[in-house]
């Protein structure tokens, strides 16, 4: 009996300080990101990286979309989905759901072009639930992301992808979502 006891002793102090240790490493987490989003601004290389994603991302959308294009929206590559840079693609597909909301996972297949997009149009694999879904197209010369989601899918507000007021949005990277 009193080994039990020690045992449940033991056993109820490991629980405690594995909960105590997650909540620890969340917190610092939280706060690296932070201090990396304040060091990233001062950064050279990233500034003059910014700059160039403000010369190349001068293409105009139209309630999101590119104008003269046609077929599909998302799906072909004649009308893809316009990102403001790189970066502006990830965020877009990091909000991506399908209509069940279920988070997608994707991959860069390459790029093509189309007669009447200015730019290349980058390939993303879609998969959900490790189930390949389609190939999406997406445009990262463009001043905005769009908000429209392609048939099939949904994008979510960044209130509804955080779950909260944006932190980032402190460190002036919020344009970038």
């Amino acid at each position: 009996m009193k080994t039990l006891l020690i045992v449940a002793v033991i056993v109820l102090l490991f629980v405690a300080l594995v909960a105590l240790c997650n909540t620890l490493r969340k917190r610092m987490q939280r706060n690296t990101l932070a201090t990396a989003f304040k060091n990233l601004e001062k950064n050279p290389r990233y500034q003059l990286m910014m700059q160039a994603m403000e010369i190349m991302a001068q293409g105009e959308t139209k309630d999101g979309k590119i104008p003269d294009s046609y077929g599909e929206f998302g799906y072909d590559a004649t009308n893809p989905i316009p990102t403001k840079g790189i970066p502006g693609s990830i965020a877009y597909l990091a909000k991506l759901r399908t209509e069940k909301g279920v988070k997608v996972e994707y991959e860069r297949k390459g790029c093509t072009h189309a007669e009447n997009i200015k730019h290349p149009v980058d390939m993303y694999e879609i998969r959900a639930n490790g189930e390949y879904v389609c190939m999406l197209h997406l445009c990262p010369y463009y001043k905005e992301n769009s908000a429209i989601a392609p048939k099939g899918f949904k994008v979510l507000s960044l209130e509804e992808l955080l779950g909260r007021r944006n932190p980032i949005s402190r460190f002036g990277m919020i344009e970038v979502f």
